[in-house]
Order: C-alpha cells, then sequence, then structure tokens
C-alpha cells in the first residue's frame, strides 16, 4: 500500500557571502509504503482480550509476530471497546508517520526513521498489523495491601530485548491465575481474588505454542 504523507526536516546551509552554515527548514510530501501480504500468507498464532480493547489477533509471518493495530473510538457510549481494531482505509498514516523531534533533522535521517516504522507495520486482507512480540501474563500489586489498592492481572507484551521475563507464560493461565491469587492473599487482598479468577484484565488463546520462545519467572507459586 502506498500513500502520501507530508514532512518537514531541516538542512545546514551555507548562504551566500557566509562562511558557516545555518539551519534552513524544508518540507514536502514523500511516498510511503507498506507491505501488503494474503491472508494465506500469514498464521494465527495468539487471541489476545486486553480490558478496554476489542479482541485482537496475533499473526505470524516469516518467523516475526505482527497483532491487529488498534485506535481509539471518539466515545464508547455505545459499551463497545474504547481500543478497536482498525483496517487500512481508517488508519490516519500521516499521524503515524510525524516526528516532531526529527524536524530538527536532515532529511536523510527523516527518511531512514520513515522506512524504519513502515517496516512495522504489515496488511492482511485489508487489516493492519503492527511488529509485536509474545503476549504473558502479569501481576502487578498496588497500594498497602489489605484491599488498599489491590492486585492486578494483565496481558502485557514482551519486548525485542529481554529474554527472561517476570511473569507467566501465556500457555500457563491456570499457574498464572494461581500465583495471583497467591499474591493477592498473602498481601490481606481478597477483594482481588474473584477479579483474578474471571481473568483479570485480559485473557491468552494460544494457537500457535512454538510462537512461545521466552524465559518465564513465575515468582508467586
Amino acid at each position: 500500500m502506498k500513500f502520501e504523507v507530508y514532512i518537514k526536516y531541516t538542512e545546514m546551509q551555507v548562504p551566500p557571502r557566509c562562511r558557516k552554515p545555518r539551519p534552513v527548514e524544508y518540507d514536502e510530501y514523500i511516498s510511503v509504503c507498506v507491505k501488503e501480504v494474503s491472508a494465506a500468507k500469514v498464521q494465527k498464532a495468539f487471541l489476545v482480550s486486553e480490558y478496554g480493547h476489542e479482541e485482537r489477533i496475533v499473526i505470524l509471518h516469516k518467523g516475526k509476530l505482527y497483532r491487529q493495530y488498534q485506535r481509539r473510538a471518539i466515545k464508547d457510549d455505545d459499551g463497545s471497546a474504547l481500543w478497536r481494531n482498525s483496517d487500512a482505509s481508517a488508519v490516519n498514516w500521516q499521524w503515524e508517520f510525524t516526528s516532531y523531534s526529527y524536524e530538527s533533522r536532515s532529511r536523510c535521517e527523516y527518511l531512514k526513521y520513515i522506512t524504519r516504522l513502515a517496516s512495522k507495520f504489515l496488511i492482511v486482507g485489508g487489516d493492519v498489523y503492527e511488529r509485536c512480540y509474545e503476549p504473558y501474563y502479569s501481576v502487578t500489586t498496588f497500594g498497602l495491601g489489605r484491599n488498599h489498592g489491590g492486585t492486578g492481572f494483565f496481558v502485557s507484551w514482551a519486548d525485542k530485548e529481554t529474554r527472561k521475563i517476570y511473569g507467566y507464560s501465556a500457555i500457563d493461565h491456570k499457574a498464572a491465575i494461581e500465583g495471583a491469587v497467591k499474591c493477592a492473599l498473602r498481601r490481606g487482598d481478597t477483594d482481588s481474588e474473584g477479579y483474578i479468577r474471571r481473568s483479570g484484565n485480559g485473557s491468552i488463546k494460544v494457537l500457535l505454542p512454538e510462537c512461545i520462545k521466552r524465559e518465564y519467572k513465575n515468582p508467586h507459586l
């Protein structure tokens, strides 16, 4: 998919009758290309539900994971999810590729940034996906304990660098819940137990177990 985005950048140039370069601002429209593939070339790896988010699909393409790109709805008065999956025609690509910090850099630097960013997107059957890493379960505590704050159970996402994660693998849903309950009861957060056993703020359905490659530390068991 090709589209145009408007950019501003700065070049250092030597004005006439001057010896020292000075910053000169420029602007132009440039063409950006986001890769498109057919649905037959990808595999569904996970189905992820998070609080306030529409359920989204995580796909595997050439050894890399991509999740459905979501944008924030203007309002959620109808009771639907606040963050919703988006197709390519609804994405504000100008917003995605505008970087105010790069306006003070050269055209070459800005183009490298845009090329790098474009490579993180993938369009499949008209739907937009963004590069991601495997989802997992995490436990977070709030407040002082004894129901002051509480214990939270969330879906989190691995990053590119971390190989050992303080949390629970997506395939260990039951163990993650039991660990979160133990953590909550140890702190005296009895009000959090029911919420955790209902899967807290999210759940993960694993379709391709081989996509789980991180090493997990389960601190609460």
